[in-house]
């Protein structure tokens, strides 16, 4: 099966980068799954930098073109917008000399370009990820800001041919935009499972227990809870992947602001900001964990869940967007409610001085990890769901009327 897949701004893996929670990295993750099982997979974005990438291969079934269309930098939302019919025109000529099987559309703005190059030109059928919804109820988000971005996407909703949701949380939202519970399918994200696994090495601590965060640095998700948890914590550490490079965190203000927290508080030597880590560091980093723990307040992937339990390491999280569905509360962890630092350190402590119950919740997250979450079963989904859809050729007859 060939696929043709949109996704904003993805560039050329020059460098590994840095671990991030991100769906974007969690989409170019799903093409190269996608690509292992056999199936072609052309990935389209517009060119968001002034270097001319033109179309890189990343593998031997996996390209990446970035399409001139508007001027090569990074854009907003309404900027983007101007350029998509520009973008369309692109992508339909490019499909009509040789139209893919399936179109798989990643974010709103990209799914408004699918239904213009593939649905109006093309007639080819659409799948429609949105990811990170804006709103809990499209009736009071009409009103707001972002009432045209949920009108846009109840008439994606409507258009393409099937949604995904990646987990529960967007699928009520999604049924709450007016969509048929029929027409979505709940395909989570994956982990590489390989890659993050309990076995290699392991970063040792000094003190006698360590959690791990691996998040954004901002209020929102969930660190400052986490500083603020500490002190009734006694004789552990706290580890923090996250946000901008190393040399930076001396003049970022979120940075700034976490490490104002833990002097108030009179934690601040058991409190380590690492700045963004490369990909390679976070195994080991997790594997030297005690407890990952991911309190973000609203949606989250659910990516930093699933990397700790695929490596053997218990999580404490808020029952938020991903985190809801990947940890089962209990059984691979332990759920806790948003802005709670009390509540948090109450349910850290017993735990990290439990090491029978945290090597029970461990093995029974790298169990849920290879039955449900691994890259080779997302895709595997995925592609049964594309294969369910009516194929079209440019012509605007179906494949089977060809046969």
């Amino acid at each position: 099966m060939r696929i043709g897949m949109l996704i904003p701004g993805i560039t050329a893996p020059a460098s590994p980068g840095t671990y991030r929670d991100a769906w974007e990295v969690q989409t170019r993750q799903l093409g190269m799954a996608l690509g292992s099982l056999g199936h072609r997979v052309d990935i389209f974005t517009r060119r968001c930098t002034g270097e001319n990438l033109g179309t890189v291969q990343l593998g031997p079934m996996l390209t990446v073109s970035h399409l001139p269309a508007g001027p090569p930098t990074a854009l907003d939302a309404v900027q983007v917008r101007q350029h998509l019919g520009e973008f369309a025109a692109m992508l339909a000529e490019t499909w009509r000399r040789d139209p893919p099987d399936v179109v798989h559309a990643h974010s709103w703005l990209y799914g408004l370009t699918a239904l213009l190059a593939g649905r109006e030109h093309l007639g080819l059928p659409i799948v429609q990820t949105f990811h990170r919804l804006p709103h809990r109820s499209a009736r009071t988000n009409m009103h707001s800001g972002n009432g045209p971005r949920v009108r846009f996407e109840c008439t994606i909703g409507g258009r393409v041919d099937a949604v995904i949701a990646n987990n529960a949380t967007e699928l009520s939202d999604l049924v709450r935009l007016g969509l048929s519970r029929g027409r979505i399918s709940v395909i989570p994200y994956g982990v590489d499972a390989r890659g993050m696994n309990p076995d290699g090495p392991a970063q040792e601590h000094a003190m006698p227990y360590r959690i791990v965060v691996l998040d954004e640095l901002s209020a929102q998700h969930g660190v400052d809870d986490v500083v603020a948890a500490l002190p009734g914590v006694p004789d552990t550490e706290l580890v923090v992947a996250g946000g901008p490079p190393p040399a930076d965190l001396g003049r970022d203000q979120d940075a700034l602001r976490i490490r104002a927290l833990a002097d108030r508080l009179g934690v601040a030597n058991r409190v380590s900001l690492l700045g963004g880590i490369p990909p390679e560091q976070v195994p080991p980093l997790l594997r030297g964990a005690d407890l990952a723990v991911s309190v973000p307040w609203s949606h989250t992937t659910g990516k930093v869940a699933l990397d700790a339990m695929a490596c053997g390491v218990p999580v404490v999280c808020t029952g938020v967007g991903g985190l809801a569905d990947a940890v089962v509360d209990g059984v691979t962890g332990v759920h806790v409610r948003a802005g709670r630092p009390g509540q948090l350190a109450k349910e850290v402590r017993p735990l990290l001085q439990a090491p029978v119950r945290r090597r029970a919740l461990a093995l029974a997250g790298r169990d849920r990890i290879l039955a449900r979450y691994n890259w080779e079963r997302v895709a595997t989904e995925t592609v049964r769901l594309y294969s369910r859809l009516p194929r079209q050729m440019a012509n605007g007859r179906s494949f089977k009327e060809e046969s």
